[in-house]
């Protein structure tokens, strides 16, 4: 029987031990024992540095998160976490990854953060996390849940390839058209890794992540987690039991706790904060170094209020315009225009708005693009031709 406090994502855990007894104990203390156990053995195989430093200052939202991160934080001693924002009265108020994600800001209480230092934020229920800090320009940057992914997936694929593996896997990170652009490009172009696009909803993301042997899985919004199929821990198992084997596979090692230490159900914000942690020293990169690893595109998203939202009709994916294809054709003109355009379309799916989204290499070229394609909706349709700000 459940009772008391949980986060979402310990629930979920919860009952899927209750479904499958071999992924741990069905309890809050078997979540817990799972976690240090991993983080333990991930620890052991994790190489040190001299410019991570195990500093970090995380906002839990005023939620669940506050008070069932304590424990972790007590039980290893490697990670030097402040928790700020951990009172239960004003939930999400000014704080929490949503109001980070969204405002762009830093969440009340963490005016006096340093340049450089390391900043995390959960929201309410702890599913969702994204990272922060302030610049040499006294400026704020956000590190979303597309550089959760992209640091997720860049050191997979690197264990995957130095154990001789990328032939045996397959490797995919899902997104959705929501992804900044330029984390798509390095993922491809940098990395060499497949990348797939779903329409937006974590249900979605889930859905395709299964068809692979491992999917990490976001959305921008910090939620998200990584999918190791059965098949993947079958073959890692093979491995690890052949002891002539057994000494060369220290990559094989690092994703096996790797794997351990994730929540795999639903996004954790907890988990995926140890994992974060755990692959920054790994890389020995400060959180600038991590930033640093792409440009994010400047982007734009605004609502139009429409007539009728099912005059739309989308592609599976939610980044094509079937219907009114006239549209389309509109918005590929606009966006060839400039360098590295792109935008979509996107009906809401219970009120009848449209939701644009527009990015460029410029913010300036970003902010034209909405508006031209702002434009060509009220063009191509009856609006009412309000923007709700």
């Amino acid at each position: 029987m459940i009772s008391g406090l949980l986060t979402t994502p310990q629930l979920h855990y919860i009952v899927r031990c209750q479904n499958d007894s071999a992924y741990g104990s069905p309890t809050e203390a078997g979540y817990y024992a799972k976690v240090h156990n991993a983080l333990s053995s991930l620890d052991f195989v994790t190489r040190c540095g001299k410019a991570y430093t195990p500093t970090l200052y995380l906002d839990c939202a005023n939620g669940v998160g506050a008070q069932k991160f304590s424990p972790i934080c007590m039980r290893w001693s490697i990670l030097d976490v402040t928790l700020m924002n951990d009172q239960e009265a004003q939930l999400n108020d000014q704080c929490g990854a949503d109001y980070v994600k969204i405002e762009k800001k830093f969440p009340r209480n963490f005016d006096r953060i340093q340049a450089f230092e390391r900043c995390a934020a959960f929201d309410g229920d702890a599913d969702r996390l994204v990272y922060f800090y302030r610049d040499a320009s006294n400026e704020f940057v956000l590190i979303d849940g597309d550089k959760i992914a992209a640091l997720f997936a860049k050191y997979i694929i690197e264990q995957v390839s130095g154990a001789g593996l990328s032939d045996v896997f397959t490797v995919s990170v899902i997104q959705t058209g929501y992804a900044n652009g330029n984390s798509t490009k390095f993922l491809k172009e940098e990395m060499g890794i497949h990348v797939c696009c779903v329409a937006t909803g974590i249900k979605n993301l889930q859905k395709e992540a299964i068809k692979y042997d491992i999917a990490v899985y976001f959305e921008a919004n910090g939620h998200g987690t990584v999918y190791f199929s059965p098949r993947f821990y079958d073959i890692i198992r093979t491995i690890i039991t052949h002891k002539d084997e057994i000494d060369q596979t220290i990559e094989i090692k690092r994703l096996l706790c790797f794997s351990k230490l994730l929540n795999t159900v639903v996004g954790d914000a907890m988990t995926d904060l140890l994992a974060v942690e755990m692959l920054l020293k790994h890389y020995d990169w400060t959180v600038e170094d991590w930033n640093s690893i792409y440009k994010e595109l400047p982007n734009v998203q605004r609502k139009l209020k429409v007539v009728n939202r099912r005059a739309f009709q989308m592609s599976a994916d939610e980044t094509t315009c079937v219907k009114p294809l006239k549209l389309q054709r509109m918005i590929n003109a606009i966006v060839s225009k400039y360098s590295d355009g792109r935008s979509f379309v996107r009906p809401s799916g219970t009120e009848d708005i449209v939701r644009i989204y527009a990015e460029a290499a410029t913010a300036h070229d970003a902010e034209a693009i909405a508006n031209e394609v702002e434009v060509a909706v009220c063009d191509v349709l009856c609006m009412s031709g309000n923007v709700e700000k």
